[in-house]
């Protein structure tokens, strides 16, 4: 993908709310796939727009909103359980999406809630046995459930 030019990627609010919300999506993805932190924070808000609009959308491709989301809030924000919150409905939606099974594990993890990391890093395996190091995290939330 092309990296952007800096007039792309300037927006205002009254411009999200006036965006139709499938270029809304298509723009918010290509700011969180933008370095530097300003572009995934307007991502932010444009996401959250469009779950303020329509919670169940869904782009042409079946991506979401809240797999962005998830990955914001845990990863840029160190969120987990709104990270959860936001793969959980992911899965709802696409309830075959190996990567927010995964995430969701990592923010199980995190939160020390190993038995429920297990059951999403078994689902990984049994929708893509040959997901990169599922049997290593397999691994080590049972070490950690067995050991608390």
């Amino acid at each position: 993908m092309d990296k952007p030019e800096f007039s792309d990627l300037v927006v205002s609010l009254d411009e999200i709310r006036g965006m139709d919300i499938d270029a809304l999506f298509q723009k918010a993805v290509l700011f969180i796939n933008t370095s530097g932190i300003e572009w995934k924070k307007t991502a932010y808000v444009m996401f959250k727009e469009i779950i303020y609009r329509d919670s169940n959308y869904s782009s042409g491709n079946g991506e979401t909103p809240h797999f962005y989301l998830g990955n914001l809030e845990f990863f840029r924000k160190d969120d987990p359980e709104s990270a959860i919150a936001h793969y959980t409905k992911e899965l709802e939606m696409n309830p075959n999406d190996t990567w927010s099974y995964f995430y969701r594990g990592e923010c199980w993890m995190d939160l020390k809630n190993y038995k429920k990391a297990l059951s999403d890093y078994e689902q990984v395996a049994r929708l893509d046995p040959s997901f990169p190091d599922i049997k290593e995290k397999i691994e080590a939330a049972k070490n950690h459930s067995e050991a608390t």
